[in-house]
């Protein structure tokens, strides 16, 4: 599964580097390094929590469905989720 899942990883990351204007991997070197991945760390977990239990991950997902450039924060938390940062539970 973890393996699946690092896969799947892989390929969005790369998809993601095509659409933002980078170069692109063969599929066979963006299976290969996921899969290395896997194999690099000695301890791992992956869990799915619903986007009611972390609101500012799911406000910035949904504010990416509007941003058409380039949107970037530095050393702040972007207005957006400041206040469901506040309230987000650890």
């Amino acid at each position: 599964m973890e393996q699946f899942v690092s896969v799947c990883w892989g390929i969005w990351k790369n998809r993601n580097d095509l659409r933002m204007g980078g170069k692109g991997k063969a599929g066979r070197t963006v299976i290969r390094n996921a899969l290395h991945l896997v194999e690099e760390f000695r301890w791992w977990s992956f869990t799915h929590t619903k986007r009611q239990g972390n609101v500012p991950a799911h406000l910035l997902a949904q504010h990416t469905k509007s941003v058409e450039d380039y949107d970037a924060w530095l050393e702040e938390v972007p207005p957006l989720i400041a206040h469901a940062c506040l309230h987000d539970k650890m």
